[in-house]
């Protein structure tokens, strides 16, 4: 670790000297001008170094860099409304430029704005993204498996180019998102030649991919030192226009405490892609925040939550089949508290399976059924379902006996701190839950679908909240796993409704945002009602700035905080 913090000496010294007071200007001899301070560099901690620039590994890891060097078709802003970047203009459906065939096929047009060039100063043509599409599939050919960043890829057939600013997306099934396709080009003077000779070793192993990359986003990749930093100017020739911030450095940082001091020594600017998490948020509240040196951006990206065993066979007690029994649970728990406990933010504690940073979540709100801590209601609701206080506080039934549901959950760091301190909320108010927190490699190893699948009572899990349907595609019957399918399904629970999974499949093969929306709206509705799953709280990605930056905002699951990169600027 030292040899790499030596590394970045020579960096950190020139940003510290970007960065200083200029003092007063100086007076030349006559006839010269006076002396004007550097542009101030804007200098970026991410968490984890890309390998390369081929593929994005995901949002949460090195998505900066694609962001800073690349541009796609569209983005889509903080309020999840997309716009074109390379693209003049969003198709628009049931027109010219977005056709729906009786099959399901669709087609799509786009044009480009004019003038666009590579870094390189070549010009950006059509032919750009019909290049991917080709170089997409052979990769697929070659083994490649398509991440969330490229599975827009598997829903193209072909792409057509009509004029060299004007292209046709043929789409072999319906794809919701095809107004707001975050398409990226490919340089194809650069790279067809080696896409030629089928070698994926040669294609990938371009320099290209590395620290010669020509890309078309707001930035120019200037110079990447591995292991410290990469280096950027801002592109002149950016289809949204020229970035406010002239110069950037990305450095790494695995370690979120020595990201801190940086922070507080005034190395940094700017804290992305887990560089730092809740346990600095906390020391940067004490220090930074107070000082009015810094600001913290907090944007849900992942849900807390108790999934409740709904097969038959393996609920234990049987009374978690009662949908009353599963509310007065949800009435125990006191979710603000707990969501202070764990993140320090009340306003994180989860009503829905969906968080507020959502376009459609004032819909959301009215039409869900929530359930407050009142432990009352809870009495009322195990009272209804037969049970009564035992000797010991804890709820019984001539039927069932003593209400004692298995709490399972993760071992370690945060999930076996939230699991006990459910179990206590539970005890409280006369329901038992027995701790059963195993080691996360149980829940990941062989034989652990099954394991997953039958546990007998509750479990506390995550729920990355992914788009398009933010995790609520995985309540379907269809992904209900079983003996037959290897305990493989994602629908853990067992849970099925017929009602769910007609409104699943028409979102699936809804075009239009606004009905997708409605039906998002219905199914947070029914999963309200009927609790298959106990929503707790929300996680958050961290973003650490300093408080004369202008920019990073609060995003929703479907866009980034660095959508607008080039608008940031200096106060």
């Amino acid at each position: 670790m030292m040899r790499g913090l030596w590394r970045l000496l020579p960096l950190l010294a020139i940003g510290l000297a970007a960065c200083a007071p200029g003092g007063p200007e100086r007076s030349l001899d006559r006839g010269q001008a006076t002396v004007a301070s550097p542009p101030r560099t804007l200098r970026i901690v991410a968490r984890v170094e890309a390998d390369d620039l081929i593929h994005e590994a995901g949002p949460a890891k090195t998505s900066m860099p694609f962001r800073l060097f690349t541009a796609g078709l569209t983005a889509i802003d903080h309020r999840e409304v997309p716009y074109p970047v390379l693209a003049d203009s969003l198709p628009q459906l049931n027109s010219d430029t977005w056709k729906v065939f009786p099959d399901g096929k669709m087609e799509t047009i786009h044009r480009l704005r004019p003038g666009l060039t590579w870094h390189d100063g070549t010009t950006l043509t059509a032919e750009d993204f019909a290049f991917p599409l080709r170089a997409f599939k052979a990769e697929v050919d070659w083994g490649y498996a398509p991440g969330s960043a490229t599975v827009i890829g598997t829903y193209m057939d072909a792409i057509t180019v009509l004029e060299p600013q004007v292209l046709t997306i043929q789409w072999g099934r319906p794809y919701p998102e095809a107004a707001a396709a975050q398409f990226l080009p490919l340089p194809r003077h650069l790279l067809e030649r080696s896409l030629d000779l089928n070698d994926r070793d040669a294609y990938w192993g371009l320099n290209h991919w590395r620290n010669a990359y020509v890309g078309a986003g707001p930035y120019r990749l200037e110079r990447w030192e591995r292991g410290a930093f990469m280096e950027g100017a801002a592109f002149d020739g950016y289809a949204l226009g020229r970035p406010k911030i002239e110069r950037i450095v990305l450095t790494f940082g695995s370690n979120p405490s020595v990201t801190v001091a940086r922070l507080l020594s005034g190395d940094l600017d700017v804290a992305v892609d887990q560089a730092i998490e809740l346990q600095e948020v906390v020391a940067l509240r004490e220090d930074w925040i107070p000082r009015a040196h810094g600001r913290i951006v907090l944007s849900p990206v992942q849900l807390r939550y108790i999934q409740v065993q709904s097969r038959a066979a393996y609920a234990n007690p049987r009374a978690l089949l009662d949908v009353g029994v599963r509310a007065a649970l949800l009435h125990a728990i006191d979710r603000p508290a707990l969501a202070e406990a764990m993140v320090e933010d009340r306003t994180m504690a989860a009503d829905a399976m969906v968080p507020p940073t959502v376009g459609y979540f004032s819909a959301v709100d009215r039409a869900i059924t929530k359930y407050p801590f009142d432990v009352r209601r809870t009495e009322q609701l195990m009272a209804a379902a037969g049970f009564t206080r035992g000797n010991d506080d804890i709820f019984v039934s001539p039927g069932e006996g003593r209400f004692s549901a298995e709490l399972g959950g993760i071992s370690e760091g945060q999930a076996a701190q939230d699991s006990t301190i459910v179990a206590d909320y539970l005890k409280r108010a006369g329901i038992e839950a027995r701790l059963n927190l195993v080691p996360a490699s149980l829940r990941s190893g062989i034989g652990s679908d099954e394991l997953n699948a039958t546990f007998p009572g509750l479990n506390t899990n995550n729920n990355s909240l992914n788009p398009p349907m933010l995790g609520l595609h995985k309540f379907t019957s269809a992904t209900i796993g079983t003996p037959q399918n290897n305990w493989r399904g994602n629908n853990v629970l067992g849970w099925s409704h017929p009602e769910y999974d007609r409104l699943v499949s028409v979102f699936n093969g809804t075009l239009e945002p606004r009905e997708a929306d409605a039906l998002m709206v219905q199914l947070l509705a029914l999963l309200s009602r009927e609790l298959p799953t106990l929503p707790l709280y929300f996680n958050f990605l961290v973003v650490a700035h300093v408080r004369d930056l202008n920019g990073p905002e609060p995003f929703a699951p479907r866009t980034t905080y660095h959508h607008n990169v080039h608008h940031w600027e200096w106060k």
